[in-house]
Protein backbone atom coordinates (compact mmCIF):
# COMPACT_ATOMS: atom_id res chain seq x y z
CA UNK A 1 0.00 0.00 0.00
CA UNK A 2 1.31 3.46 -0.80
CA UNK A 3 0.25 6.55 1.15
CA UNK A 4 0.69 9.98 -0.40
CA UNK A 5 0.86 13.25 1.51
CA UNK A 6 -2.19 15.45 0.88
CA UNK A 7 -1.31 18.46 3.02
CA UNK A 8 -1.16 21.79 1.22
CA UNK A 9 1.77 23.02 3.30
CA UNK A 10 4.77 20.76 2.68
CA UNK A 11 6.56 22.28 5.70
CA UNK A 12 3.96 20.84 8.09
CA UNK A 13 5.65 17.83 9.74
CA UNK A 14 2.32 16.23 10.70
CA UNK A 15 0.11 15.71 7.68
CA UNK A 16 -2.77 13.59 6.42
CA UNK A 17 -2.04 10.93 3.82
CA UNK A 18 -4.19 9.23 1.20
CA UNK A 19 -3.86 5.60 0.12
CA UNK A 20 -2.94 5.44 -3.56
CA UNK A 21 -1.38 3.28 -6.21
CA UNK A 22 -2.93 -0.15 -6.55
CA UNK A 23 -3.61 -1.11 -2.93
CA UNK A 24 -4.69 -4.63 -2.12
CA UNK A 25 -5.64 -6.65 0.92
CA UNK A 26 -5.46 -10.41 0.64
CA UNK A 27 -6.93 -12.97 3.01
CA UNK A 28 -5.42 -16.44 3.05
CA UNK A 29 -7.42 -19.20 4.66
CA UNK A 30 -7.83 -22.93 5.07
CA UNK A 31 -10.92 -25.11 5.10
CA UNK A 32 -11.69 -28.80 5.41
CA UNK A 33 -11.51 -28.98 1.60
CA UNK A 34 -8.61 -26.73 0.52
CA UNK A 35 -6.73 -23.50 1.07
CA UNK A 36 -8.37 -20.36 -0.32
CA UNK A 37 -7.57 -16.75 -1.09
CA UNK A 38 -9.72 -13.63 -1.29
CA UNK A 39 -8.46 -10.21 -2.38
CA UNK A 40 -9.89 -6.70 -2.14
CA UNK A 41 -8.59 -3.90 -4.34
CA UNK A 42 -11.07 -1.34 -3.08
CA UNK A 43 -11.17 -0.05 0.49
CA UNK A 44 -10.77 3.27 2.26
CA UNK A 45 -7.86 4.22 4.45
CA UNK A 46 -6.90 7.48 6.09
CA UNK A 47 -3.66 8.05 7.92
CA UNK A 48 -1.64 10.78 9.53
CA UNK A 49 2.14 10.53 9.88
CA UNK A 50 4.80 12.77 11.33
CA UNK A 51 7.96 13.27 9.28
CA UNK A 52 10.90 15.08 10.87
CA UNK A 53 12.66 18.01 9.15
CA UNK A 54 15.46 15.61 8.14
CA UNK A 55 12.86 13.41 6.33
CA UNK A 56 12.56 10.63 8.92
CA UNK A 57 9.27 8.94 9.81
CA UNK A 58 8.81 9.63 13.53
CA UNK A 59 5.17 8.78 14.27
CA UNK A 60 1.94 7.34 12.96
CA UNK A 61 -0.65 9.56 14.58
CA UNK A 62 -3.79 8.07 13.06
CA UNK A 63 -4.81 5.19 10.81
CA UNK A 64 -8.34 4.06 9.95
CA UNK A 65 -9.04 1.34 7.38
CA UNK A 66 -12.53 0.29 6.26
CA UNK A 67 -12.99 -2.73 3.98
CA UNK A 68 -16.49 -3.47 2.68
CA UNK A 69 -16.87 -7.24 3.06
CA UNK A 70 -18.40 -7.59 -0.42
CA UNK A 71 -15.23 -6.10 -1.95
CA UNK A 72 -13.42 -9.32 -1.02
CA UNK A 73 -13.39 -11.62 -4.04
CA UNK A 74 -12.20 -15.20 -4.26
CA UNK A 75 -11.76 -17.76 -7.01
CA UNK A 76 -15.44 -18.65 -7.22
CA UNK A 77 -18.88 -17.35 -6.47
CA UNK A 78 -19.43 -20.24 -4.05
CA UNK A 79 -16.36 -19.27 -2.03
CA UNK A 80 -17.52 -15.66 -1.97
CA UNK A 81 -21.04 -16.57 -0.85
CA UNK A 82 -19.77 -18.87 1.91
CA UNK A 83 -17.32 -16.22 3.13
CA UNK A 84 -19.96 -13.47 3.11
CA UNK A 85 -22.32 -15.72 5.09
CA UNK A 86 -19.58 -16.61 7.62
CA UNK A 87 -18.61 -12.93 7.98
CA UNK A 88 -22.28 -11.97 8.49
CA UNK A 89 -21.91 -9.45 5.67
CA UNK A 90 -25.63 -8.64 5.53
CA UNK A 91 -25.50 -7.33 9.10
CA UNK A 92 -21.85 -6.23 9.44
CA UNK A 93 -20.96 -4.77 6.06
CA UNK A 94 -17.46 -3.52 6.90
CA UNK A 95 -14.25 -4.91 8.36
CA UNK A 96 -12.43 -2.04 10.06
CA UNK A 97 -9.13 -1.31 11.78
CA UNK A 98 -8.54 1.73 13.98
CA UNK A 99 -5.03 2.52 15.21
CA UNK A 100 -4.57 3.07 18.95
CA UNK A 101 -0.77 3.43 18.94
CA UNK A 102 2.27 2.60 16.84
CA UNK A 103 5.89 1.74 17.46
CA UNK A 104 8.37 2.72 14.75
CA UNK A 105 12.01 1.72 14.55
CA UNK A 106 14.45 2.70 11.85
CA UNK A 107 15.98 -0.07 9.78
CA UNK A 108 18.46 2.41 8.34
CA UNK A 109 18.05 5.04 5.66
CA UNK A 110 14.42 5.37 4.67
CA UNK A 111 13.26 1.91 5.87
CA UNK A 112 11.21 1.29 9.01
CA UNK A 113 9.79 -1.53 11.07
CA UNK A 114 6.27 -0.67 12.24
CA UNK A 115 4.07 -2.28 14.90
CA UNK A 116 0.58 -0.83 14.47
CA UNK A 117 -1.54 -1.55 17.55
CA UNK A 118 -5.27 -1.14 17.17
CA UNK A 119 -8.75 -2.55 17.17
CA UNK A 120 -9.93 -4.85 14.38
CA UNK A 121 -13.69 -5.29 13.96
CA UNK A 122 -14.99 -8.28 12.01
CA UNK A 123 -18.57 -9.58 11.96
CA UNK A 124 -19.57 -7.45 14.96
CA UNK A 125 -16.66 -8.49 17.20
CA UNK A 126 -13.76 -6.18 18.02
CA UNK A 127 -10.35 -7.40 19.19
CA UNK A 128 -7.05 -5.66 19.87
CA UNK A 129 -4.34 -6.72 17.41
CA UNK A 130 -0.83 -5.76 16.40
CA UNK A 131 -0.12 -5.49 12.69
CA UNK A 132 3.60 -5.84 11.99
CA UNK A 133 4.72 -4.08 8.85
CA UNK A 134 7.69 -2.70 7.01
CA UNK A 135 7.64 0.78 5.54
CA UNK A 136 9.69 2.86 3.16
CA UNK A 137 9.53 6.67 3.22
CA UNK A 138 10.01 7.66 -0.41
CA UNK A 139 11.78 10.79 -1.66
CA UNK A 140 8.42 12.45 -2.45
CA UNK A 141 7.36 11.80 1.20
CA UNK A 142 4.95 9.06 0.19
CA UNK A 143 5.06 5.99 2.40
CA UNK A 144 4.96 2.42 1.05
CA UNK A 145 3.89 -0.17 3.63
CA UNK A 146 3.48 -3.94 3.61
CA UNK A 147 2.42 -6.09 6.54
CA UNK A 148 0.39 -9.00 7.78
CA UNK A 149 -1.30 -10.46 10.84
CA UNK A 150 -2.50 -14.02 11.48
CA UNK A 151 -6.09 -14.33 12.72
CA UNK A 152 -8.50 -17.10 13.60
CA UNK A 153 -12.11 -16.68 12.49
CA UNK A 154 -13.24 -18.25 15.76
CA UNK A 155 -11.60 -15.39 17.71
CA UNK A 156 -14.27 -13.16 16.16
CA UNK A 157 -17.17 -15.50 16.83
CA UNK A 158 -17.18 -16.70 13.22
CA UNK A 159 -17.85 -20.36 12.50
CA UNK A 160 -15.48 -21.30 9.68
CA UNK A 161 -17.24 -22.76 6.64
CA UNK A 162 -16.79 -26.52 6.17
CA UNK A 163 -17.22 -28.84 3.22
CA UNK A 164 -19.76 -31.63 3.62
CA UNK A 165 -20.35 -30.80 7.31
CA UNK A 166 -16.64 -31.09 8.14
CA UNK A 167 -16.22 -34.63 6.77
Amino acid sequence: VAATRIADDATNAQAPYRIGGTPAMTLYGTSTLHNWTMTAHSFTANAEFTVSPDNQLTAINALKVDLPVHNLKGESGGLNDNAYDALKADKFKTISFTLTSADISSEGGNKYKIAAHGNLSIAGATKAITLNATGVLNADQSLSVSGSVALKMTDYGIKPPTFMFGA
